[in-house]
């Protein structure tokens, strides 16, 4: 893997004219939370920036991503119309079936439509037994109701939920805000990449001094000092999540959240 990075890093600096290989990636896709409109919508994209809105992914095909998409759509009720139609401030039937909370009409405010995207982040997070659950009572009420076809629908939902399960996207934060340390596991050896606030990589093999470094900054709340991201930075991230994707199989990531300090992450992965 480092040596993945050192050779693009090269390429894109030499630019060699018949070495096409990484200077282009595989397109990912990924779930996009705008949080640059009031009450955020969400997208499907094919590429990720820091640019304000959080990325989720990445996901390995547009087939998967669209699942997830859709179960979204179905099991929570944010808007789904894009920033033309919804300046129009017109209800479409999407209210009618519960499926949206309208707030184009002002029918909600924002701290209560931010609850019901804050249940999507959850989601994305990989906390589905809470969407499950959502699902299950509003299928028991539509029976209830006889209204069999639409229980039958949100049926379909919940076996959706469950199959996606195993096509999650490799992080379970989005990339953008991800402080993680990635174990990658290759060749009998093992590296490690650490990814604070989504913003640098780091590998131990290529610096344990500034590894260390940037996990005490982490620990000590000084992340403050990486906050200016480069176009170096952003090309070291994509390509480090295209190999990620591609390699599921050699990675394990391990939140930072679920550690106190340097010593004892240190000791754990016993660098």
């Amino acid at each position: 893997m480092t040596a993945l990075l050192t050779e693009a890093e090269l390429i894109k600096e030499e630019n060699p004219k018949y070495n096409k290989l990484l200077k282009k990636y595989s397109k990912n896709y990924f779930i996009c939370l705008d949080r640059n409109e009031t009450f955020s919508p969400v997208n499907v994209v094919s590429n990720f920036d820091f640019d304000g809105n959080d990325y989720f992914g990445p996901y390995p095909n547009r087939d998967t991503v669209n699942a997830i998409k859709e179960i979204i759509d179905k099991t929570f009720q944010l808007r789904e119309c894009n920033k033309k139609e919804f300046v129009k401030k017109r209800k479409c039937y999407l209210s009618d079936i519960e499926r949206c909370l309208e707030p184009c009409t002002n029918s909600v405010s924002l701290e209560n439509y931010n609850v019901e995207l804050d249940k999507v982040y959850d989601f994305l997070g990989g906390h589905n037994q809470s969407s499950v659950d959502r699902l299950l009572n509003k299928m028991k009420m539509l029976s209830e109701k006889k209204k069999y076809e639409e229980a039958a629908e949100v049926r379909d939902i919940v076996n959706s939920i469950l199959k996606q399960l195993s096509k999650s996207s490799i992080l379970s934060e989005p990339i953008n805000k991800a402080n993680v340390l990635i174990e990658v596991n290759e060749n009998s050896k093992k590296d490690y990449i650490l990814l604070i606030e989504g913003k640098i990589t780091i590998h131990y093999k290529t610096s344990e001094i500034k590894f260390l470094e940037a996990l005490q900054d982490y620990f000590q709340g000084t992340i403050h000092l990486y906050e200016e991201l480069t176009d170096k930075d952003l090309e070291r991230l994509k390509i480090t999540l295209n190999w990620m994707i591609r390699n599921k199989e050699k990675i394990k990531v391990h939140y930072l959240k679920n550690y106190n300090s340097v010593e004892e992450t240190a000791t754990h992965f016993i660098f």
